[in-house]
């Protein structure tokens, strides 16, 4: 090539660089400062639209004020109190997820899942030994289901949401009054109460709303079998999915109810699927449902690979939402959002690799005036803590205190394997995590200061 030529090529790789590079900060700076509402590309996938819609969520307002942290956690140490046989646990092998934590009559109760059937058992922590009081039949319980999906309790009841993915009509939920197990819903019961005989295979989530309680139902190989169910009167009822009271249907392609959570006295759902901006959130007044999260919809996340909306909690007066991280997003933006009843905005940032890397916003919770934020991935599991600045920083990582990250498990998590935190309890001023991903990963941790592990009721 003739010096001429060369020096022509590299004169028009500088042009076209340099218009790249401007038109870059021109998105940038044009989608900083437009209404949120009006960001839209009016393109449908490919490169430039999803660039866009990553510079546009980058650029949502984080929260400030309320949602600001108002306590830090104390250096503590994490230890490894369930799980492996650990106080009579269960044992590694063939138990894969803690997918359920609760507290019942004063004590931690877990659900625990693995791929065999049977798997399915709930367990109860006195603070010193674990003793199993549901699955295998114990107490009137069932004895060939695969997962505990939700644990929730009310009063004086403690509810169960089990079946096998994968399964259709194996979706059951029961409850439990301290001596007996009873089954609410399930094929056994369609007969009896209405309860739909072989559509479902999971409870995902459950609510309490209106003395009422609601299940966020989900079929994992078919879209269009996320609704949510209420028991009114001894009966079952689809209150949302299907079209109900305007909702969604099954065009909408979701294929789960992944959480419920009351807000301000309505009903919030959290959905997910494999359609583009099936990660949403939809609420209900008592009359209609109405989408109020997801694809930009009230200055909400608009990356189209959003497929999970994984938590909702209720925190500062606002609804608290963690979604599934996606690519083209940069290192500082958060998968956390916050909702005020009438705009989303963006909670928190990290500059760490960690956080970037991580793709499952599996569970957020309040603990001792703390905000903290479960994470997990290919980079294994993580927890976080909102500071004082707005940003999540790993929980317990410094002098006196044990990373979680650096925690000493009883088998090595295998390489290439998902490693997340999927459910947490705040209880008598410590912090329980239940561990998910591989066989063997089905673990129960707890957070607390050395001096407070003296349990009382």
């Amino acid at each position: 090539m003739s010096r001429s030529r060369l020096r022509t090529t590299l004169v028009a790789a500088a042009i076209v660089a340099l218009l790249t590079l401007g038109a870059l900060a021109w998105a940038t700076r044009y989608f900083a400062w437009m209404p949120p509402e009006d960001w839209s590309t009016g393109l449908d996938g490919g490169p430039l639209s999803l660039l866009l819609d990553a510079i546009r969520d980058s650029h949502v307002a984080r929260d400030v004020g309320p949602l600001r942290a108002t306590a830090r956690l104390p250096d503590a140490s994490w230890e490894l109190i369930g799980g492996a046989g650990v106080n009579g646990s269960w044992p590694a092998e063939g138990f894969d997820k803690v997918r359920a934590m609760a507290v019942f009559g004063g004590r931690l109760v877990a659900g625990i899942s693995g791929p065999e059937l049977g798997s399915a058992q709930v367990w109860l922590w006195d603070g010193s030994l674990w003793t199993k009081i549901g699955g295998d039949g114990i107490a009137g319980s069932w004895g060939d289901k695969r997962r505990v999906n939700f644990l929730l309790t009310d009063e004086d009841k403690l509810y169960a949401g089990i079946g096998t993915a994968h399964l259709s009509g194996s979706a059951e939920v029961w409850d439990f009054d301290g001596q007996q197990w009873h089954q609410l819903g399930g094929a056994a019961t369609h007969h009896l109460n209405g309860w739909p005989r072989e559509r479902f295979d999971l409870p995902y989530s459950a609510a309490v709303h209106d003395h009422v309680l609601h299940v966020g139902m989900s079929t994992e190989d078919e879209a269009g079998h996320a609704v949510v169910m209420r028991l009114v009167d001894g009966r079952w009822e689809i209150m949302g999915g299907d079209g109900k009271f305007g909702s969604w249907d099954g065009e909408a392609g979701y294929r789960g109810v992944y959480d419920l959570a009351v807000f301000r006295e309505q009903l919030y759902a959290g959905t997910w699927g494999d359609n583009r901006h099936a990660g949403s959130v939809w609420r209900f007044d008592g009359r209609q449902w109405q989408q109020v999260g997801g694809n930009g919809v009230k200055g909400s996340w608009r990356n189209r690979h959003i497929t999970f909306v994984e938590d909702l909690v209720v925190h500062a007066e606002r609804l608290v939402v963690s979604v599934q991280r996606s690519g083209l997003y940069r290192n500082g933006t958060s998968s956390v959002w916050s909702y005020d009843g009438t705009r989303w905005r963006q909670l928190g940032y990290s500059d760490s690799p960690t956080y970037a890397r991580s793709t499952i916003f599996n569970y957020l919770i309040e603990h001792t005036g703390a905000f903290v934020l479960a994470t997990g991935g290919t980079i294994g599991s993580a927890i976080w803590q909102l500071s004082e600045t707005g940003e999540w920083v790993p929980l317990s990582q410094g002098p006196g205190g044990d990373a979680w990250v650096g925690r000493q498990v009883p088998l090595k998590r295998p390489a290439d394997s998902h490693e997340w935190i999927y459910t947490m309890v705040s209880h008598h001023g410590a912090l329980y995590a239940g561990v998910a991903g591989y066989d063997g990963a089905a673990q129960v941790w707890r957070y607390a200061p050395r001096t407070a592990h003296a349990w009382s009721r």
